[in-house]
């Protein structure tokens, strides 16, 4: 079981929270007796396929080197990933630091862009390959087959509680208590939503932090508007994890993500949003 965190965004809520919750989240979740549904057939077509990732980067990493060696040529050329804002240091610096960090992901990006790319289409090469089998007792070579089994993204989540140091409402005192005057002309919209929710806050101030604190990223969110974004393996990551730890790959840090993340929150959530952080286990 994997747990991990996700932000969930929700546009004129009703009283009940919860389950405004639960219809947003419905269409990723893992279903293991649910009806029966016609989908790509599990061993013909959907295990297969899950595992050519893998074999890619494999061969990726035979073809273009390790991705530790990528790594340190890199480093030597630039610099290990600038730190990204946080509340504890002025609020001033919050964009030159972002603006560090765009700096380093493009020159990360174009140094292994020619990896990545070939790595993508050796991807989707392998996936088209892969056909549905004329002997398969499931599917009879049709590569649909009746399933209860629907593979999704979590099979249970929580809502972190207020008075979780994970928490956004953790956040929010935590720029109370070191930007207050930041605070201030944000209090309106946090105090409008916890009363939804004594856990949520508001898109305003989820777009604040999203500027000046790392630790509002999420490995996931779902929008208003039902779209999943997540985290993805980045190479930058797993040429990082201790060697005991090389074969998670799915546990690397997605280099990426932090501009994505933050691109997000700034097209995607309104002011008025409600907003709430939840663990998800899968």
């Amino acid at each position: 079981m994997a747990h991990y965190s996700l932000l969930a965004i929700l546009r004129q809520p009703s009283a009940a929270v919860k389950d405004d919750l639960a219809r947003l989240l419905a269409p990723f979740r893992d279903v293991e007796d649910g009806p029966e549904v016609e989908q790509e057939c599990g061993p013909c077509l959907y295990f297969p396929r899950s595992s050519v990732k893998g074999a890619a980067r494999d061969e990726a990493d035979r073809r273009f080197g390790a991705p530790q060696a990528t790594a340190q040529g890199f480093v030597r050329m630039e610099s290990a990933p600038p730190e990204l804002p946080t509340l504890d240091g002025d609020a001033r610096d919050a964009q030159a630091a972002w603006q560090r960090y765009e700096h380093w992901a493009s020159a990360w990006k174009a140094y292994v862009g020619d990896r990545l790319a070939w790595q993508e289409a050796r991807t989707h090469e392998l996936r088209s390959a892969i056909k549905p089998r004329p002997d398969c007792p499931r599917c009879r070579g049709t590569g649909r087959e009746m399933s209860s089994m629907v593979f999704g993204k979590w099979d249970g989540w929580v809502l972190y509680d207020e008075e979780d140091e994970r928490s956004l409402r953790a956040l929010w005192r935590k720029l109370r208590e070191r930007r207050p005057d930041a605070a201030a002309q944000l209090a309106d919209g946090v105090a409008a939503a916890a009363r939804f929710d004594p856990a949520a806050i508001s898109g305003d101030c989820l777009s604040y932090l999203a500027t000046h604190e790392c630790a509002s990223l999420t490995a996931a969110v779902v929008t208003a508007d039902g779209r999943w974004h997540e985290e993805l393996p980045g190479l930058w990551g797993i040429a990082h994890l201790p060697a005991e730890y090389r074969g998670l790959t799915f546990y690397a840090a997605n280099e990426f993500w932090p501009l994505r993340f933050r691109s997000l929150i700034e097209q995607q959530v309104r002011a008025d949003d409600l907003c709430l952080k939840l663990d998800c286990h899968t």
